[in-house]
């Protein structure tokens, strides 16, 4: 969370190991500070300093309520950023609004309860949730005249994601009643006698398949076992569905200081590390080989379909096999982190958090730093926030506008340009999601608009 007091901003943020790579602090905290420097370029906020302190609420609701009131009753805090899990958020939703302060939500809080207005007057939310890809995919079952369904996923994924996927699909389809969500079915595990058990269930009730999973390993398994089991063919069609996963991309090659493109028509890839990798290449690439990591083999790219595992099982051949009869759908396309912006950005982020905050070593790119996959959404609202701050500063003229949370939400609809995208947001506070479809079988994507 994220806290201002007319020159003080306060932020927290969890420290969750599983969430490390998307919105670890060390690995995002810099991205206010290069949405600071852009601040101060634009002249948006010229009488205002800036202090940042952070707490971790470690993704627990109790932690982040203690700290939300400590903020209000002894900080007198003017706006939140965070928390960036669902449960988290929406109950600290409910007190920055009746408090009326400006509260701007990131990362993995996806659940749509937080874009009902009337309960959230003050929340801004800076990530595509769940019912905006229900919508995508029930528009994309449409268009290929697919009406009836099943939707899986195992238990050992995250509460977080496909739990909070299925119950806003279940909302998605009471509105548009055309299509059957035939079988659905949450696997204790993913062993493989669960896998082979889920898929034998699902030869008997549907062709298809909507499989939602954040686990690329998983996701490896349980497309060489279909395979396994003779149902990869022109019978059945797999949708791979979740927020936060990076599509199919032609195969890119990137040289220091310079973006290079060599395409390879003969394959396409979803990279296994896509959340978070970034190709470099230290000699000249050229169209017949892949490009090499670094020495140290800390950014290595490694395709969905290939085992990582020693010894491999030898079987990367039929993965790809199985792989090129899926589609992904998803809020995220992999060109854009291919991109010279993209690098700046996090090279940016790098040395700002290594400069401001104390991480060591941690924050070091020779030592396998990373930037966080939300990363951009939190520059992004610091951004948009002074923007709405300072377009209201010019028409309203009140002193205390920094933290009046529902005048600046009523002020916040439009479009704005953030660090590697062009935000939309609606009139309730949500952003607009472009959700890309893509398959590595075809060169041709379906790109949807999707305002929910």
């Amino acid at each position: 969370m994220l806290a201002f007091k007319q020159n003080i901003f306060y932020i927290t943020k969890k420290i969750i190991m599983r969430y490390t790579s998307a919105i670890g602090y060390n690995r995002t905290a810099g991205a206010l500070f290069v949405a600071l420097e852009t601040i101060r370029k634009q002249h948006l906020l010229d009488n205002y300093d800036f202090k940042f302190i952070v707490d971790f609420d470690e993704c627990e609701e109790i932690t982040a309520v203690k700290y939300v009131i400590e903020f209000i009753v002894k900080h007198n805090i003017d706006v939140l950023f965070g928390p960036t899990c669902n449960i988290p958020a929406i109950t600290t939703g409910v007190i920055s609004s009746v408090y009326n302060l400006p509260h701007y939500i990131w990362g993995f809080t996806t659940a749509n309860e937080l874009a009902h207005a009337d309960r959230f007057p003050t929340v801004i939310i800076m990530s595509p949730n769940y019912y905006t890809l229900s919508l995508a995919l029930l528009s994309v079952l449409k268009h290929f005249g697919w009406f009836e369904f099943a939707f899986v996923y195992f238990g050992s994924e995250d509460k977080e994601r496909c739990p909070i996927y299925l119950t806003d699909l279940q909302e998605a389809l009471s509105q548009n009643r055309e299509h059957v969500l035939r079988f659905v079915k949450v696997f204790p595990d993913d062993s493989e006698t669960t896998i082979r058990l889920a898929l034998s269930q699902l030869r008997q009730r549907a062709r298809i398949i909507v499989y939602c999973s954040s686990n690329i390993v998983v996701m490896r398994k349980f497309m060489l076992l279909a395979h396994d089991m003779n149902m990869i063919n022109d019978e059945y069609v797999y949708i791979l569905s979740e927020l936060g996963v990076t599509g199919y991309i032609d195969c890119f090659f990137y040289r220091s200081k310079q973006l290079v493109f060599f395409i390879l028509k003969q394959k396409t890839a979803i990279r296994r590390d896509a959340m978070s990798c970034q190709m470099r290449c230290t000699t000249k690439p050229s169209p017949q080989r892949f490009c090499t990591a670094s020495s140290d083999d800390k950014n290595k790219i490694t395709y969905i379909w290939q085992d990582t595992s020693t010894p491999s099982d030898g079987r990367d051949d039929d993965a790809y096999e199985a792989f090129q009869r899926t589609f992904i759908l998803s809020d995220r396309g992999d060109n854009i982190r291919l991109s010279a912006e993209y690098s700046n950005f996090s090279r940016n982020v790098q040395q700002n958090t290594q400069k401001h905050f104390n991480c060591g070593s941690y924050c070091d790119a020779n030592n396998g730093w990373k930037l966080g996959l939300f990363a951009d959404q939190l520059h992004d609202a610091l951004l948009i926030y002074a923007t709405v701050v300072n377009k209201t500063f010019t028409t309203d003229g009140e002193v205390q506008i920094h933290r009046d949370g529902r005048k600046l939400f009523n002020n916040t609809a439009g479009k704005y340009k953030g660090n590697k995208l062009k935000w939309l947001i609606t009139g309730i506070g949500v952003v607009t999601a472009v959700i890309p479809f893509v398959s590595p079988y075809s060169q041709k994507s379906l790109f949807m608009m999707v305002i929910a």
